[in-house]
């Protein structure tokens, strides 16, 4: 189940023997169906040419590959059967990154991306086969933008937190629950409801407080946020009974001058002082970064990750605090 790849990178990895073949049953490579209707005919406007992995299991990423789709996904979806749409996690013209809904069906199902451009829809649909591996761990990745990916394609650290669980583990599915800009107390009002989507969870890793620090954000002082960040542990903990996990903020590159903001710096300390009094798991990213050489090299921007850093930090859940969660 999920991404099975040993040297990580910023690729998806194939699970199969190459492209997509099904002549042994009768199924076509690819239905296209991608065409502006009007009088001077049918005119390939759009294509999908290829998805990455060629098979997948429920919560799995998928990379769409083709043409046509776009600059930003606007009204347009990925949609599967039973009338499921994908949740996206990036979206450009040449390349979709969607995570595989629950409920499709087992087997080899059509993926179609639905794309509407001046308001004439496009159609493309390829074969996906869906798995029905038996999924050992189910974890939730909860957060801002830092969860969600931004700076990369393939859903931040959880792409890379689920390789290496699946390596290391077994069947891993990495649940990610990231939005962007989002404050602590906006996080706790999703919070429940979140959790309560899936019914087999087993962890939850909550790394919230980024956009709560900004100089603009104007989201109270510290004790505001410990207290959102404290309901959330005893909404997941005692309420629900899930394990939970609390990250400290990754430092901050606010400007060349002034790599790391005293915000961020008050918050970390608060977060650990947090984790003990509750007593929970605490991965300390911040920590982590500050241990590599160079650490300012791991960003994409003043406050996100790149590929390096997201792989960093699914490095510093696993060996922080997920490696006491399995036997």
């Amino acid at each position: 189940m999920g991404y099975r790849i040993v040297e990580h990178n910023n690729r998806p990895k194939h699970r199969g023997n190459g492209a997509l073949r099904f002549d042994h049953v009768g199924i076509p490579s690819c239905l296209v169906l991608a065409c502006v209707v009007s009088l001077a005919g049918c005119f390939p406007q759009m294509k999908i040419e290829n998805i990455e992995p060629d098979s997948s299991n429920l919560g799995d990423i998928i990379v769409i590959q083709g043409y046509g789709f776009g600059p930003d996904q606007g009204a347009s979806a990925v949609l599967f059967p039973s009338g499921l749409t994908a949740q996206i996690l990036t979206w450009s013209n040449f390349e979709i990154a969607a995570i595989v809904p629950q409920g499709v069906p087992f087997g080899y199902v059509p993926v179609t991306v639905n794309v509407l451009e001046a308001d004439v829809p496009l159609f493309d649909s390829s074969l996906l086969l869906v798995e029905a591996d038996p999924i050992q761990y189910r974890i939730l990745a909860f957060g801002d933008s830092i969860t969600s990916g931004v700076g990369t394609a393939y859903g931040g650290y959880t792409y890379y937190l689920e390789s290496l669980l699946d390596v290391e583990e077994g069947s891993t599915v990495v649940i990610n629950a990231g939005v962007g800009a989002e404050l602590t107390s906006e996080g706790l009002e999703r919070f429940e409801s979140t959790l309560t989507k899936w019914n087999d969870l087993q962890t939850v890793l909550l790394l919230e407080g980024t956009n709560d620090v900004s100089d603009s954000s104007a989201a109270g002082p510290i004790d505001s946020i410990v207290s959102n960040l404290r309901e959330m542990i005893h909404i997941a903990r005692d309420d629900h009974g899930f394990q939970l996990v609390i990250g400290t903020l990754p430092p901050r590159l606010s400007s060349i001058g002034d790599l790391e903001s005293p915000t961020t710096n008050e918050l970390v300390v608060a977060i650990r002082d947090l984790a003990l009094e509750e007593d929970v798991l605490l991965a300390d990213h911040y920590q982590t970064f500050l241990d590599m050489q160079q650490w300012e090299n791991y960003f994409s921007d003043s406050l996100h990750p790149n590929d390096q850093g997201y792989q960093l930090l699914a490095d510093s859940w696993v060996q922080g605090a997920l490696e006491y969660l399995f036997p």
